[in-house]
């Protein structure tokens, strides 16, 4: 419901944020050696360190707080990630992203599916990276619009709901 502006307004950095460019490798479900080695090649190819936030290994970067996590999101290169919440944000926070089923655990990457359907997002999946193309040019200019719209949608409904008239 809320725009990019309206979370950077309580984002915050978190002390152990890199000052280099960086890609952040989100995921909660396992990540078997292939993925492990796409990962390196992407961080190789575009310079970036890897942050893993969720990686219990990762001390320095699993202790970030929701306001730390729009932060870290927000200042990435890109966005690797199993997560509808890293997909979503990714989008709002208009940073290039790609998206991989989830491995092991409970999947929910049918509402990942209906996200990127929803947002025009088609060609950011896990089997769309072609390191011979240049995989952080993204184009956000359609999105703000349709957001735009499915906040309006939403809005409408609650204030029916509700029955309060809207502001």
């Amino acid at each position: 419901m809320l725009n990019k502006e309206e979370w950077l307004k309580i984002a915050k950095e978190h002390k152990n944020k890199p000052r280099s460019k960086y890609l952040i490798s989100y995921f909660w479900g396992k990540i078997p050696k292939e993925r492990k080695t796409l990962i390196k090649q992407i961080a190789k190819k575009y310079n970036l360190e890897i942050v893993s936030i969720a990686d219990l290994k990762d001390k320095k970067t699993y202790t970030a707080d929701p306001s730390e996590f729009i932060d870290y999101i927000n200042s990435a290169s890109l966005v690797l990630t199993d997560s509808y919440h890293g997909t979503i944000f990714s989008i709002l926070m208009e940073t290039p992203f790609f998206v991989f089923e989830r491995i092991g655990g409970h999947s929910m990457y049918s509402r990942i599916e209906t996200l990127l359907e929803l947002t025009e997002f088609f060609g950011r999946e896990e089997k769309d990276i072609d390191l011979n193309k240049d995989i952080l040019n993204i184009d956000f200019s359609h999105v703000k619009g349709i957001l735009e719209k499915e906040r309006k949608k939403s809005f409408d409904f609650l204030s029916e709901a509700m029955k309060v008239n809207r502001k």
